[in-house]
């Protein structure tokens, strides 16, 4: 409440904008997924460095910022509908990944995912619970 009334006050004396900075008490929302500001990735772009398969679908990540990041894929493609995308549990396929451009890819980007879920380690995206009333 307090970050909109002082909106509303730098709009009412002319005074700059600062929209574009986020402030570290606040809190968004996006696509269903939230977030403090706290949590906001750098200005500068993460890249993948190198990946190397740990265990039968799961991948180690490092990135360009020296961070890394082992990611278990099985779930994921476990709860796919997609035949294109289970296909990917024949461990022969799942395997013949690579990095490319600073991304992870299999084939001719049949399956990829965004570089900064797999920084966070949240490939899995679920929707809201719903609670039926009473």
């Amino acid at each position: 409440m307090l970050f909109c009334i002082e909106d509303i006050t730098r709009d009412l004396l002319h005074l700059p904008d600062r929209s574009d900075k986020l402030r570290k008490e606040e809190f968004w929302a996006v696509d269903e997924v939230s977030f403090h500001s706290e949590t906001q990735m750098k200005d500068t772009p993460i890249n993948i460095i190198s990946a190397t398969q740990t265990g039968e679908y799961r991948i180690r990540l490092i990135f360009d910022d020296n961070t890394s990041q082992e990611i278990d894929f099985k779930s994921f493609l476990a709860r796919s509908h997609h035949p294109d995308i289970r296909a990917y549990l024949e461990p022969s396929h799942f395997a013949d990944f690579r990095v490319e451009y600073g991304e992870l890819i299999w084939g001719d980007y049949d399956l990829c995912f965004p570089v900064i879920d797999l920084y966070r380690n949240t490939i899995e995206h679920y929707p809201p619970t719903t609670t039926a009333a009473a």
